[in-house]
């Protein structure tokens, strides 16, 4: 769940039985219902606009977990799975058009996956516009890196292992 205003990312898992043995307390782990679904909201991550991994020439909107113990509500079980002393999750991710995204997961410096995301409320025939190639689209300006050129347009994440798409709740 990308919340825009802050700058974060929060994990939607809908399950919590792989985590089990980690975790000790899961009843003051932060929910959201969506569609009459409840699902648990983990792994915070910072995004920001900054330079591509994959492309260091271009930027990216970029989701960086190690990030996480600086945000509000960080829990270390689970979090930390995510992070600099565990698997060191950051990816990006980019317009292919409105409604539709393509990113790339890194662990470290090694590319992990790919995975995409699709907005159902978004017409799938949509070509993306001018200003979505020439801008970080989503990003507050204060979450950007604008020290890098040229800019390219990206958007949030949620995934797993494998090509994978997600559906993005509305307002996200």
């Amino acid at each position: 769940m990308f919340f825009r205003s802050q700058g974060i990312l929060r994990n939607r898992i809908d399950d919590l039985a792989v985590l089990k043995l980690i975790l000790e307390d899961s009843e003051n782990i932060p929910k959201l219902t969506f569609d009459g679904e409840t699902t648990f909201l983990l792994f915070p991550a910072q995004v920001t606009c900054a330079a591509s991994v994959f492309d260091p020439a271009r930027r990216a909107i970029t989701i960086d977990y190690s990030k996480g113990p600086t945000i509000e509500g960080y829990r270390p079980v689970p979090d930390d799975l995510a992070g600099e002393q565990a698997l060191n999750i950051r990816d990006e991710v980019r317009v292919v058009r409105r409604g539709l995204y393509l990113g790339r997961a890194y662990f470290g410096k090694r590319f992990g996956l790919n995975f995409t995301l699709l907005d159902p409320a978004t017409a799938a025939d949509t070509s993306p516009s001018r200003d979505l190639q020439e801008d970080c689209d989503g990003v507050p300006a204060s979450h950007r890196d604008n020290s890098l050129a040229p800019r390219d347009s990206l958007a949030r994440h949620d995934g797993d292992a494998g090509d994978r798409r997600q559906r993005l709740p509305q307002g996200s």
